[in-house]
């Protein structure tokens, strides 16, 4: 797509003129047409927000069952009190015994609670929400107003997404301009499978104008006419997206993680794997100008299949992290955050995501974590070390590594010794030439991928947050227990090196006691109920 400079000129001073303010106060709440182009509600609270605009809202010659249905709304208001209101507007919009100008007003009336009604939790009012913002900006001309309005559509189909989830919380889930952050990757992956289509439809068409055209006789004896050139262009051009940026000659995806090692003392050659010796340039001569290999990514369905089955209760949470997966030339995924209470699993999951994705992976326990040293120490120190990633990618020889964070937010504060969540800004801000001071060059870790895990957004500065696609993780329930149970006996199967007959399946009268005994929560306590079953059932076992 070839940019017109004038109308980016005119798009980016339209988007500066039409922006609306991201946080609106109770003394001046957002009109309709803001909230579309992406307002905040008054202190990010969808009660809060409707009480300021029932208090300010023009009621003179508005019906009388319209008036009474709103003056509610200014004391205390529900999800109710604003669905009836919101009805009634709608009605009163019908009215043809009505003046024009009332019915307008009832129709701004109507769609501004249903908005608003939207972040309170009602589906009705989302679904509702979401048709006026699309019809809104389907009649738009202007670039920048449509692009505010179709983030604000993808905002909320968030919201009903979470609301079917079960998952929706109005104290935290009405902060739009966080949603609105949230929800540009999915639009960039969108428009970027839309632009692939639109190449592609554009190729078969040439190609079939070029089968009508008249030919000449054959030049040569290749039976090729040379206007066949183009014929088969829609190959090609999947042929050129699949090889982007890839040498020519590469047989599968690759990347050259450490470019050389040439320039460090000592005479190890870039690519020697034999190389030993405790200096920089010995330790990654290894792999050093070589193209390390990118894991392929394996079925999406069949890895979702998995992890929903481990992780009954975060399915969500498994399709919002899976999909940011779709259409990579290999195994990787964004930098993702899962929030959650203390035993929810988020470190459990993060470490399935990356294992059922194929990618060898560590936890690297951030809590206490007092320096820098996760983006590498320099050399001239005696405890001198690579950054973490370029240590997996050296141990593994991949480019595509897993890293989970664990417990993020508990790194400590001080930058007398460097800050892990100041190396971390770094290193996902420019992952493909991030600079480490051991090597003393530039390595690419775009191939890797990292996870973080937060009891709580406290701790975490703004900026840090930002490089992160935060994904909140509820806890289980008792309904979650059988499938949980079935994982944590997997697990233990695993670490003991045990199999199913030496370690079989809770029988019914053990699992039901597990589930009397659990407290919904944490995976942590009921991992621990397992345990005791099993470790009673090896007490009475009878002894040979």
């Amino acid at each position: 797509m070839t940019l017109d400079p004038k109308r980016v000129a005119e798009a980016r001073l339209s988007l500066r003129l039409q922006t609306p303010p991201a946080y609106s106060l109770p003394g001046n709440p957002p009109d309709l047409d803001s909230l579309y182009k992406g307002a905040g509600l008054c202190w990010n609270n969808a009660y809060a927000d409707v009480r300021a605009w029932a208090i300010q809202v023009e009621t003179k010659g508005l019906p009388a069952t319209l008036v009474a249905l709103l003056e509610p709304l200014q004391d205390a208001p529900t999800v109710d009190h604003v669905v009836a209101a919101a009805e009634c507007a709608a009605r009163c919009e019908l009215d043809d015994e009505l003046s024009t100008d009332v019915q307008w007003a009832c129709g701004q009336i109507a769609q501004r609670l249903r908005f608003v009604g939207a972040f309170m939790g009602h589906y009705v009012c989302t679904c509702m929400a979401y048709h006026a913002v699309s019809v809104a900006a389907s009649g738009q001309h202007d670039d920048a107003i449509l692009n505010l309005m179709l983030t604000t559509v993808a905002v909320l189909r968030e919201v009903g997404h979470r609301i079917i989830a079960e998952i929706f919380d109005p104290t935290r889930d009405a902060d739009i301009a966080r949603l609105r952050e949230m929800v540009v990757p999915d639009m960039e992956r969108d428009a970027d499978n839309i632009e692939l289509w639109r190449e592609l439809r554009l190729a078969d068409t040439q190609a079939a104008a070029g089968a009508d055209e008249p030919r000449g006789a054959v030049r040569d004896d290749t039976g090729q006419d040379s206007r066949d050139e183009d014929h088969d262009r829609a190959n090609r051009v999947v042929a050129d997206l699949l090889n982007e940026g890839r040498p020519a000659g590469a047989s599968e995806p690759g990347i050259t993680v450490l470019q050389s090692v040439s320039h460090l003392p000592g005479s190890a050659k870039d690519g020697s794997r034999g190389s030993t010796g405790s200096t920089p340039r010995a330790e990654f001569a290894g792999i050093a100008g070589e193209r390390l290999r990118c894991l392929p990514l394996r079925d999406l369905s069949e890895t979702r299949a998995a992890l929903v089955a481990r992780h009954p209760h975060a399915a969500g949470v498994v399709d919002r992290a899976l999909g940011h997966a779709v259409g990579r030339p290999y195994a990787t995924l964004p930098p993702i955050l899962f929030v959650g209470r203390p035993g929810a699993g988020k470190t459990r999951l993060a470490t399935d995501i990356l294992a059922f994705m194929g990618l060898p992976s560590i936890v690297y326990a951030c809590a206490g974590v007092a320096d820098g040293s996760f983006g590498g120490t320099s050399r001239q120190w005696g405890t001198g070390r690579g950054c973490v990633p370029l240590q997996r990618a050296k141990a593994h020889r991949l480019a595509t590594c897993g890293i989970v964070l664990d417990e993020v937010e508990k790194a400590g504060e001080s930058r007398h010794n460097g800050n892990l969540q100041d190396t971390l800004l770094a290193m996902l801000d420019h992952a493909d030439r991030f600079f480490d001071p051991y090597v003393e060059a530039q390595v690419d870790l775009s191939g890797m991928t990292f996870l973080a895990t937060a009891n709580s957004r406290t701790g975490l500065s703004t900026p840090l947050l930002d490089r992160f696609i935060v994904i909140d993780v509820q806890t289980p329930g008792r309904e979650h227990v059988p499938a949980l149970v079935d994982g944590i006996l997997a697990d233990v199967r695993r670490e003991r090196g045990l199999d199913l007959d030496w370690c079989p399946e809770l029988d019914g009268e053990e699992l039901a006691a597990v589930q009397d005994a659990w407290r919904p929560g944490s995976i942590r306590s009921l991992r621990r109920l397992v345990e005791a079953i099993l470790a009673t059932r090896e007490s009475l076992a009878p002894r040979h």
